[in-house]
């Protein structure tokens, strides 16, 4: 029983052998207990009494009953007698002394050993030796270092040494998080290393192995330093030396060009004195030959056609006969074929039919059909169990909701009554006690009276100026008229100096009426000495206009039915408003120039210094409005808004001292263009600020559809901009407000992340290809000729260099925009993937109770995220490219790309999950399938489902039978896509139900027989789809804009009065 620890020499009878941890000891019972005999310590005693050991137990109990009988008798003297210190009590007090002493003291603990008995150096006794570390539990104590964790560092060490082994953005304040960051990006093996409170502890040659990543890492940091600097020293020296090879070319190119010039020049002067003369020697010749041989031909012709004519009639008889006898027998002949082909053709088509007949049958009859038959059943029936659970969901909802609105509906029912009864008191209790004496309320009632007859004069007045305006305006239209003929006229008599004469008059008549109408229309508004607060009727009952106008409406009124054209502070001028209030100027009134910059094209100067002739009477400007003009009357403008008590004296005053100013200038609109263009910094500022940054985008709604403008304004806008100064010769103007414009929608498009890239990136994709199509169609139509006939010819290569750099530069921000969105919505959908694809569960009926990872077991068994969540991210990137108008192809381009995320992601996570490889999962992942597969469907996306097939051919797999050699052919021909070793895979993970056979060894080792050792695209692992990649990008093609339609602007949009006036001006 105890031959493990007790072992009895052959030849001794009187020595015994322990066995202990260390080595072997042999013991002599001769003189055993005088050498050991000690009184052992009551703890020690307790200590063996609650041995399991048997032998033990004996010996207690034969000592205590030895012991017992002369233990009474002798405790008395005992007590009195004092004991001697045992062996074991002088062992324990020097041992605590000694603790005592380690204990104050810093200790550092050196096991020395004896290389040999002798004590002699350089003599070295191996088993000697050994036998000193087993008796010192030496190499114990070594086995459970290397089993344990010998090395440890602190976490601010540990940061401090290899803080370069991660990315700089991983580097914090947070030393834990930091060294966790950092031993999970170079220690693949979680076992190799423990994190305490205030420690890591390593395996043993784990340092190592982080001191070799560190050095390395270093001598690639130092080699790029050391490239990069060699690279800029050759890099300046090649500069150097190009900038010295290319002065001396062009030195040396510029002599032979000169020499070869005066070569060519002489050479060309030559040749056109031998040109002209000979040409005259051969023209002379050429002349007489030429009436010579006229003569003859005339003769020879004449001859010839009349045989010609005689033949062709002959020709075209027989012709006809041919061709009437032709059809008839062509006639003939397709009757006979058709009847043939026909008969051929009802042939092959039975013959076809009966084989599409057996086929039918045969195919009914076999297994895979009714499997796909009975799977789509039950696709149906969950689909419609499904349905009817919502159905019941929202009928008990709506019946809640319903309950709660009629209880609402009740309780605000009684509110309202009891206010009503409330309010009615109130009111017959206020009516019974006056609150104003009736003397006061007399006297209010007589001045109420007055100022309602001085109201109704001065509508009468207003009226009776409405009419005069009425008249003069249409004798406005009548001289407008009469100058239209008198200019007709005199484009076809010119010399006619009367009716220049008449024109003149007629046009100083009508400026003498617009005079006298200014100066009646002031003295009328000045009469009115009342304020516009003494003018507002007093009651409704008393009065014919609303209680809230006043004085300053009236004056309004009437000086807007006399300024309607123009419309000063208004941005809403149409083309429809303008012809009817043109006023022409007689040629003796020059155009004011005074506003035309040194800058304007040299066309523009001449026409706008010069007396235009009769001849160009139809070309005469209209009265526009001038920025003091405007400036003018925004002041009058903005001063009534501030004081809006100012009497209808000071209103009167304003207006007539504004209105001079009105007729004072007459400009071109190409004038009043360039005014606006060249205020470079202003237009930048309205660009940028109120049309990019401080931009508010429409929400997208399919119920409530955008229009086109409301999406595209402002490429449309800048493009109209660009186009304007492409037009007028601002070519580096127009350079400097595109560069802008392109890094002002870059960092607004790459500022956001998250879900909130969706709209403004969908957004200034769609607007940043608008802006490119205006760009194309505007270099289409700009021709050299016209380019050059306004602006300078050298101007033509700078502007054909600028729309290349434009039209590229756009082209790298569409790829921009659209990697940067592609990058959010990757990031976004692989969080969404794995819950909502593979561990949701919407079927009822099919849920499983299979736990996932164990990282899942950890944080709860429910997914984060379902399928309704991830179509509602479809939807919601899909209603956003609709609402903005994202051509068709870019969208299949997201689509495709976010669904073969979905595919690979998903199926690369089923392959290496063996737990749900049953074909209950497969069954819900199917489901899944299918309602994305809907979604495609639905939004006309078929492509989309075949990135889905390597997913959906595994789930078949999973749900097919897999009992014969003849399951597994099925098998290979239903998941075609799928290689033999991730079939393999699968068959190996599947996990049986309850009720299922388990597959057959032999059907694993024939699906490994197809297994091929070398075969390259026989791959387990679907390519990942990596986060930072947006895949490839086609620009689409370029959109249809009509460059002269009209431009729309929000009305939310203030403090564009620049861009505004241009798009005005441009319609105009």
């Amino acid at each position: 029983k105890h031959k493990k620890w007790f072992t009895k020499p052959r030849f001794s009878n009187s020595a015994f052998t322990i066995s202990h941890y260390a080595h072997d000891v042999t013991y002599e019972c001769e003189g055993f207990l005088e050498k050991n005999r000690d009184t052992l310590p009551d703890e020690l005693l307790n200590l063996i009494k609650n041995s399991d050991n048997e032998f033990l137990e004996e010996v207690l109990m034969t000592s205590a009953t030895l012991g017992a009988g002369g233990s009474l008798s002798e405790d008395k003297r005992k007590s009195v007698i004092n004991r001697k210190p045992t062996l074991g009590s002088i062992f324990k007090g020097s041992l605590i002394q000694l603790m005592d002493t380690i204990n104050s003291t810093n200790v550092h603990y050196i096991r020395c050993l004896k290389p040999n008995e002798a004590k002699q150096p350089w003599v070295f006794d191996a088993p000697m030796v050994l036998g000193q570390l087993r008796a010192c539990g030496v190499l114990e104590t070594i086995r459970i270092s290397c089993a344990g964790y010998p090395s440890r560092w602190s976490f601010p060490e540990f940061v401090e040494r290899y803080y370069m082994l991660v990315n700089s953005s991983q580097w914090g304040f947070d030393t834990q998080k930091m060294c966790s960051a950092i031993l999970e990006a170079t220690i693949t093996e979680p076992d190799k290393y423990q994190v305490g409170l205030t420690k890591i502890f390593f395996r043993a040659g784990l340092l190592a192995y982080m001191e070799n990543l560190r050095t390395s890492k270093l001598n690639m940091y130092a080699t790029l330093i050391q490239k990069n600097m060699r690279r800029f020293v050759c890099q300046k020296r090649y500069q150097i030396v190009r900038r010295a090879a290319i002065k001396l070319q062009c030195l040396t190119r510029k002599l032979i060009a000169q020499k070869a010039a005066r070569a060519i020049r002489e050479d060309r002067s030559a040749v056109l004195l031998q040109t002209f003369m000979r040409g005259y020697v051969q023209r002379k010749k050429y002349v007489d030959a030429r009436n010579h041989v006229l003569r003859v031909q005339c003769a020879v012709r004449a001859k010839q056609a009349r045989a010609a004519f005689q033949n062709m009639r002959q020709t075209n008889g027989a012709t006809k006969i041919q061709q009437i006898w032709r059809g008839v027998q062509a006639r003939r002949q397709h009757k006979k074929e058709l009847k043939a082909i026909v008969l051929i053709q009802s042939c092959i088509r039975r013959n076809k039919a009966r084989k599409e007949l057996a086929s039918l049958k045969a195919e009914a009859r076999s297994v895979n059909h009714l499997k796909e038959v009975s799977y789509r059943l039950e696709g149906k029936v969950v689909e419609l169990t499904r349905a009817l659970d919502l159905a019941h969901q929202q009928n008990k909802s709506f019946d809640s909701q319903v309950a709660s609105l009629e209880s609402q509906v009740r309780l605000w029912r009684e509110r309202f009554e009891s206010s009503q009864q409330s309010k009615s008191r109130e009111i017959a209790h206020a009516a019974e006690n006056p609150t104003v004496p009736k003397a006061e309320f007399e006297t209010l009632k007589a001045a109420n009276v007055e100022l309602q007859s001085k109201y109704n004069e001065a509508i009468e007045k207003v009226r009776s100026l409405d009419q005069e305006i009425h008249k003069l305006t249409d004798s406005l239209a009548k001289s407008k008229e009469e100058i239209h003929k008198l200019a007709a006229a005199a484009k076809v008599k010119p010399e006619d100096s009367e009716t220049v004469t008449a024109l003149r008059r007629e046009n100083q008549y009508v400026k003498e009426q617009l005079a006298q109408l200014s100066k009646a229309t002031g003295r009328d508004t000045s009469s009115f000495p009342v304020t516009g607060k003494a003018m507002s009727p007093p009651t409704s009952n008393s009065s014919t206009m609303p209680p809230t106008h006043s004085v300053n409406a009236i004056n309004n009124h009437t000086f807007d039915k006399y300024e309607s054209a123009y419309s000063f502070g208004n941005s809403n001028v149409t083309k429809d408003m303008l012809p009817h209030k043109v006023v022409a100027l007689p040629p003796s009134v020059p155009i004011p120039h005074h506003n035309v910059k040194a800058s304007a094209p040299k066309a523009i100067r001449n026409r706008s210094n010069s007396t235009p002739d009769i001849a160009n009477l139809e070309n005469i400007a209209i009265f526009k409005p001038q920025k003091t003009t405007n400036s003018v009357f925004d002041n009058l403008d903005n001063h009534s808004r501030n004081n809006k008590t100012m009497s209808s004296d000071d209103w009167a005053r304003r207006v007539a001292r504004a209105r001079p100013s009105i007729h004072s200038l007459v400009e071109q609109p190409e004038v009043e263009i360039m005014h606006i263009l060249e205020d470079e910094e202003g237009l930048q500022e309205e660009v940028l600020q109120g049309l990019i940054k401080n931009i508010k985008i429409p929400s997208p709604s399919l119920s409530n559809l955008p229009m086109v403008k409301e999406v595209m304004f402002p490429a449309h806008l800048i493009g109209m901009l660009t186009t304007q100064m492409w037009k007028y010769g601002y070519v580096k103007e127009s350079e400097r407000l595109m560069i802008n414009v392109m890094q002002a929608i870059q960092q607004q498009s790459m500022a956001i992340s998250g879900d909130d890239t969706i709209i403004p990136c969908a957004y200034w994709l769609s607007n940043v290809h608008e802006l490119l199509s205006m760009i194309c169609i505007s270099e289409q139509e700009i021709t050299r000729e016209e380019y050059a006939a306004r602006n300078n010819e050298h101007l033509w290569s700078e502007y054909e260099q600028l729309v290349s750099t434009v039209k590229y530069e756009l082209e790298c921000l569409e790829y921009n925009i659209f990697h940067v969105w592609m990058k959010s919505l990757k990031k976004q959908l692989n969080k969404m993937i794995i819950p909502a694809i593979i561990e949701s569960q919407a079927l009822p009926g099919f849920i499983t109770n299979d736990s996932g990872r164990f990282f899942n077991k950890l944080i709860g068994s429910g997914p984060t995220f379902s399928m309704d969540d991830l179509l509602m991210l479809f939807n919601k990137i899909w209603k956003a490219m609709s609402c903005y108008y994202v051509e068709h192809s870019v969208v299949r381009q997201v689509m495709t790309e976010l669904l073969k995320m979905v595919g690979v992601t998903g199926f690369n996570d089923l392959l290496m999950r063996r737990n749900f490889c049953t074909w209950k999962r497969a069954m819900q992942i199917q489901y899944n399938i299918t309602r994305i597969e809907e979604w495609c469907k639905g939004h006309e996306l078929p492509e989309g489902t075949l990135q889905l097939e390597h997913l959906m051919q595994a789930t078949k797999l999973l749900q097919l039978k897999k009992a014969s050699h003849n399951d597994i052919e099925i098998i290979y021909d239903v998941c075609w896509m799928l290689t033999p070793t991730q079939v393999q895979k699968l068959v190996q993970n599947y996990q049986i139900a309850d009720y299922e056979v388990p597959v057959s060894p032999d059907l694993i080792k024939a699906i490994a027989m197809r297994v091929a050792a070398n075969e390259k695209n026989d791959t387990l692992m679907l390519d990942a789809i990596s986060l930072e990649d947006a895949g490839s990008f086609e620009t689409p093609e370029i959109r249809d804009v009509d460059l002269e339609g009209e431009r729309y602007l929000p009305g939310w949009l203030v403090n564009l009065s620049r861009l505004k006036s241009l798009m005005h001006l441009v319609v105009v």
